[in-house]
């Protein structure tokens, strides 16, 4: 099993839990299998984080063993789909929102998941 941003996650990855909203009504059950149409739905929920048990295509330390991400992690994740910056201030300041998002969603979705 493994924490997965839901941004990352891919078609024909399996669930390795229940996914429900916040008001724990379920989404979709343990064991399902992603595609394009069930990503999208659960973006529109806001799920920010799946466990999955396929890890086809993550990055080994994009989420470490104990289910933490920093942002180096996801700069590192972000040039390898999108190629390095240069000297783009443009482009710097961008993949900086895109951590702080992917991070804040992250952590929020790990709230949710506690409380």
């Amino acid at each position: 099993m493994r924490r997965l941003p839901l941004v990352d996650a891919q078609p024909d990855m399996i669930l390795a839990s229940d996914i429900v909203n916040d008001q724990q009504m379920l989404l979709l059950k343990k064991g399902a299998s992603l595609n394009d149409k069930n990503i999208k739905m659960l973006k529109s929920w806001g799920v920010a984080v799946v466990e999955i048990e396929s890890e086809s295509d993550l990055a080994p330390d994009t989420v470490s063993n104990d289910g933490s991400m920093n942002s180096d992690d996801i700069a590192k994740r972000i040039e390898e789909r999108f190629g390095p910056l240069g000297d783009d201030e443009v482009m710097r300041e961008i993949r900086r929102v895109a951590t702080d998002i992917i991070l804040n969603r992250f952590h929020q979705q790990d709230a949710v998941n506690a409380g």
